[in-house]
């Protein structure tokens, strides 16, 4: 826990990610006691192109609160984020699979 509430990665990294990462959501809960909103909010402020996903009466374990909505936007996010890829200039004729 200490690690979540001590770790911080400046603002200049967190856009090299969102800029070498096809597709980044993060998601968060409205209620989640371990990490507060505000953190995501500023997390998705400073990576561009990012989709900040905050899901209403929901705290820390999203996936076991939420398995559908969770499930729904993790598979999307893969969805998108392999279209994106493929339009790549030559990922798709360098033989990767990006399907």
């Amino acid at each position: 826990m200490a690690a979540a509430v001590t770790h911080t990665v400046s603002p200049e990294r967190l856009r090299t990610i969102a800029t070498s990462i096809p597709k980044v959501v993060i998601m968060v809960g409205d209620e989640d006691n371990v990490v507060d909103t505000s953190e995501s909010r500023y997390i998705a402020e400073h990576m561009p192109n990012a989709e900040l996903v905050v899901l209403d009466g929901t705290g820390h374990g999203i996936a076991m609160q939420r398995p559908v909505e969770f499930n729904a936007v993790v598979e999307r996010a893969i969805r998108e984020g392999r279209e994106k890829l493929a339009q790549e200039p030559g990922v798709a004729d360098e033989g990767n699979d990006v399907t």
